[in-house]
């Protein structure tokens, strides 16, 4: 079953993120209340709670550096929302016809094109969206915890536009494969960061390079071809406001970009991790 979202208003098109009812229903002209104000507050509460109460108390008994603290606390936090969101969107995305696109988006042109009625995604889709949407709406208060901070924001933008266009022009499988490349990635990266404080240098040396080969497929060779696909489809009759796809196309670049930057960090830290520097990596984005 499908959720599908009427295309008569950009209104209605963002009606996936704000209406409360998780059965499927044709979306017209019913009174819904909205949940994502009231989402994004309790997820940021969440987050607070978790990163200066819970995880800074396992880092003070870990014996954290305490200049390194806030640091150790938000990695935490972004692990386990990175472990979380990927389950749910493993879950979401391998029962769906598009799941090969995930590992080799070569022959997915097809899947990239909008839907002719109306933004379809499954409960799991609908559920995995939400995680993720919040999780960048409110990490933007937190991207000082980061090194790195312009490129990090520019990040930032490109995916809440693209999340944001792929629901306008209802195209949600460019949505949810863009979010899944990220977070099947990150999970081995924030792994090897959290052993990074805690000093198990060897399971962090295994994380961070597992993180690297998994960065080199999904992000360097699959992700390009999400990207080049979109950008071909925007030639092709039946998409809805080519100005706006054209717009999400270039985002895909703009990520890409981003990704390209990080990647040639990850190389270098590779490298030393291999040669056998213990100063490899530090918690930055790149590394």
């Amino acid at each position: 079953e499908c959720f599908r979202i009427n295309r008569h208003s950009y209104r209605k098109s963002l009606i996936l993120l704000l209406d409360v009812n998780t059965q499927p229903a044709h979306i017209h002209h019913q009174s819904r209340y909205t949940i994502l104000p009231g989402l994004i507050t309790a997820y940021s509460v969440f987050r607070w709670f978790l990163v200066n109460k819970v995880f800074a108390t396992l880092g003070r008994l870990a014996k954290v550096d305490p200049k390194r603290l806030y640091k150790f606390s938000n990695r935490c936090f972004d692990l386990l929302h990175y472990s979380s969101s990927a389950i749910i969107g493993l879950i979401a995305v391998l029962s769906r016809p598009y799941a090969k696109c995930m590992f080799w988006s070569y022959d997915c042109a097809d899947f990239y094109m909008p839907t002719e009625e109306a933004f379809q995604v499954t409960v799991m889709e609908k559920i995995y969206v939400l995680i993720f949407f919040c999780y960048y709406i409110v990490d933007v208060a937190y991207i000082g915890a980061n090194t790195g901070i312009a490129l990090i924001a520019i990040h930032h933008v490109a995916t809440l536009s693209l999340v944001f266009g792929s629901i306008i022009l209802q195209a949600p499988v460019v949505c949810v494969i863009i979010m899944i490349l990220h977070d099947v990635v990150d999970v081995p990266l924030y792994t090897g960061k959290i052993c990074a404080y805690l000093g198990y240098i060897k399971i962090k040396d295994f994380t961070l390079v597992s993180f690297a080969i998994l960065c080199t497929w999904f992000r360097m060779i699959n992700y390009p071809l999400v990207a080049n696909a979109a950008w071909k489809n925007q030639y092709r009759e039946g998409i809805i406001y080519p100005v706006l796809y054209r717009g999400v196309a270039y985002f895909l670049w703009v990520l890409f970009f981003c990704h390209c930057c990080w990647f040639y960090d990850i190389l270098k830290a590779v490298l030393q991790i291999v040669q056998g520097n213990p100063n490899a990596i530090r918690d930055n984005r790149s590394d």
